[in-house]
């Protein structure tokens, strides 16, 4: 049976069962709390939706990835908590399968190569185990300036354990103090703050791989207004696969692309905390 579904739908790899039941869960979970919160919660959601979205953005993508800016210690040691509720595998795995999709974009390389269509790039990649291409050139990939960085080899040495607890357990102790309730904190700003949180994560790939115009550079991604607003500033695409080091991602200043991330940074840089900013600048704003 397992082999007909395979064939039906032309898998190159097997299906990753772990990963398919995991995720089945968390969204069938994710649909049942949102019938238990009221609308007086939807702004603490969308507080602990932009924080752990910011995790990933400011911390695994800006920060670590692409080391467009620098960060002091207690910011970075904020953004690695950050990034560990977002619970999107280690920050040592995300950076590497993101410079790996950087290398070899929207080719068999690519970790969510966008050719192999719109569910695959958004999230199919995760329920099949990865080509030998995708290792191979992962392997390539050059990260051991993250394991030298001891916040990043925190997260990597306690995974998966580290993020479980601040994904699930964080949220579901926050849910005592809140709700006097375990199971309410755990769900609500757990399990569907995490689903919403990876959906908007995984449009990057998806949505601002396939729409909105490209005026920097004839390659797939594309700027996707869509995406900055569900993934905090991140869907200024064809600006970022064009500059990758920008650590705006965007061309535009706040004021014309909406763009909350670059905003964190630019606070933390007030007080100190972030410093070398590294931009492309054409034109001022």
């Amino acid at each position: 049976m397992i082999n007909n579904i395979m064939n039906k739908f032309s898998f190159e790899t097997p299906i990753n069962w772990n990963n398919c039941s995991y995720l089945l869960i968390a969204h069938i979970i994710s649909i049942y709390s949102l019938t238990i919160i009221s609308t007086k919660l939807i702004p603490e959601i969308l507080f602990w939706y932009f924080f752990t979205s910011v995790g990933i953005t400011a911390g695994n993508h800006r920060l670590w990835s692409h080391r467009s800016y620098k960060a002091k210690l207690p910011t970075r040691f904020l953004l690695m908590i950050l990034c560990s509720i977002a619970n999107q595998g280690s920050i040592y795995h995300w950076c590497r399968d993101h410079r790996t999709h950087h290398k070899h974009s929207d080719t068999v390389a690519d970790p969510h190569n966008i050719s192999r269509g719109f569910f695959y790039s958004h999230m199919g990649w995760l329920l099949l185990n990865k080509s030998n291409i995708v290792k191979n050139a992962g392997k390539n990939i050059v990260c051991t300036d993250l394991l030298d960085d001891w916040v990043v080899k925190i997260n990597y040495d306690f995974h998966p354990y580290w993020n479980q607890f601040w994904c699930f357990i964080f949220p579901g102790i926050y849910g005592v103090w809140r709700f006097n309730s375990f199971i309410q904190g755990f769900l609500i700003f757990g399990v569907l703050r995490w689903v919403l949180v990876l959906h908007s994560t995984w449009c990057v790939n998806s949505v601002a791989h396939t729409y909105g115009n490209r005026p920097y550079s004839n390659i797939k991604s594309s700027e996707s207004l869509f995406t900055a607003l569900v993934a905090n500033g991140e869907g200024w695409h064809n600006w970022h696969h064009t500059y990758p080091y920008d650590y705006a991602t965007a061309e535009s200043g706040i004021f014309y692309k909406w763009n909350p991330t670059k905003l964190f940074i630019d606070i933390l840089w007030v007080f100190g905390q972030t410093y070398d900013h590294k931009r492309k600048i054409t034109q001022k704003y």
